[in-house]
């Protein structure tokens, strides 16, 4: 394999592969993931359907929901309409499309630290002009350039599981008895729903809460199987640059607070990078530009972050009989309009490209695995 790229990203779930797609035709990059194309899920794959039709992604569509239903103790629910449909959909087919809007060489291995312009990986050493880091909330490049990146306070942790039912609507039941720092959802997803449970202040220990909640408050007669999925996740908007390193997604913390929504943000962000990192590649602007100029692109976005956080910490401290009210708000009240009009531009689907559907090019993928549907 070769040892010097024009770019290296480092992660190729969303984040990653958006960068990489605005890369295409712009020099040699190399995507590295510890896991092939489409194999790494750890979210509730739900978002805002603009993304999947901004990006021309429709065939990974499982489907469409019109209304959030939001759950409370004592068994009441209320249900919020939407402006913006929401869309739940197929992590593999999602990003094996958008790997194949690449021109990039992918190859599996792990990232083990950054020093003296090289990025070391269980392949040998790696070199390149522009390095952009879409690992996750370890941040596997900025953790080793900024070893405080991470803040322990800032991470909420969410595990979710297929469960064979059905439905419409995005469900979360907020605060419940199994998760009193967090919610539960149910997403319903064709022929299945995808379910979770989350807390909103890391900690381990969900799986028992998660069957507690299949047992007695969703799901009482289905038998889902046993593989879980999830992770940590981010709540705080972190600087996006680390030393040299573009951070995308959760790397940069750009997972929104209180709704706990990655996938959008990281796509958003990932091909800002991207585009921002090809203007060095073509001689436009300086490394030292392409990363003011993201760190800005970022930072322009800090106050709509920082008030999210503030109601995540507002719904952790309320009374239950005032939670109600957050369906209101964002429901029926005359902010909901301006809400949700906030909400879908804090993460703007019309910022998206889709790219080229490249042709198949097996070289570009690493003798270490090639994930499938790209032999």
């Amino acid at each position: 394999m070769h040892v010097d790229w024009d770019a290296i990203v480092v992660g190729g779930s969303f984040g990653g592969l958006a960068a990489a797609m605005e890369l295409a035709g712009a020099g040699r990059v190399l995507v590295i993931d510890r896991e092939p194309i489409g194999a790494g899920e750890t979210s509730a794959c739900g978002t805002l359907l603009g993304v999947l039709e901004r990006l021309e992604a429709l065939e990974a569509l499982e489907q469409v929901h019109e209304e959030i239903v939001l759950h409370f103790e004592g068994g009441r629910s209320r249900r919020v309409g939407t402006r913006y449909p929401f869309a739940t959909f197929d992590y593999r087919a999602l990003c094996q499309l958008l790997f194949g809007r690449t021109d990039a060489t992918f190859v599996q291995a792990s990232v083990t630290g950054m020093g003296d312009g090289e990025v070391s990986t269980t392949l040998g050493p790696l070199r390149a002009r522009l390095l952009i880091d879409a690992s996750g909330w370890r941040s596997a490049l900025g953790g080793a350039a900024r070893p405080d990146l991470v803040p322990a306070d800032a991470l909420g942790l969410g595990i979710e599981l297929r469960a064979p039912v059905v439905g419409d609507g995005l469900h979360f039941w907020v605060r419940p008895s199994q998760m009193p720092c967090g919610v539960t959802w149910q997403f319903p997803a064709g022929t299945s729903s995808r379910v979770g449970i989350a807390c909103y202040r890391g900690r381990g220990g969900l799986k028992a809460p998660l069957d507690d909640f299949l047992d007695k408050e969703a799901f009482p007669d289905s038998t889902p199987p046993p593989k879980v999925h999830g992770g940590l996740i981010p709540s705080r908007l972190r600087d996006p640059v680390a030393g040299p390193v573009l951070l995308v997604g959760d790397a940069a913390g750009q997972c929104l607070p209180l709704t706990a929504e990655g996938i959008r943000p990281a796509l958003v962000f990932g091909q800002i990078a991207g585009r921002l990192a090809r203007q060095a590649l073509d001689g436009v602007l300086t490394l030292e530009q392409v990363r003011e100029q993201y760190r800005r692109e970022v930072r322009a976005r800090r106050h709509q972050y920082r008030l999210l956080e503030g109601m995540q910490a507002m719904l952790l401290r309320s009374p239950q009989r005032v939670l109600p009210m957050f369906a209101w708000l964002f429901g029926k009240s005359p902010l909901t309009g301006p809400a949700q009009r906030a909400y879908w531009e804090l993460a703007d689907p019309g910022l998206l490209q889709p790219g080229h559907d490249l042709a198949e090019a097996p070289a570009r993928i690493g003798a270490a695995e090639v994930p499938e549907g790209r032999n």
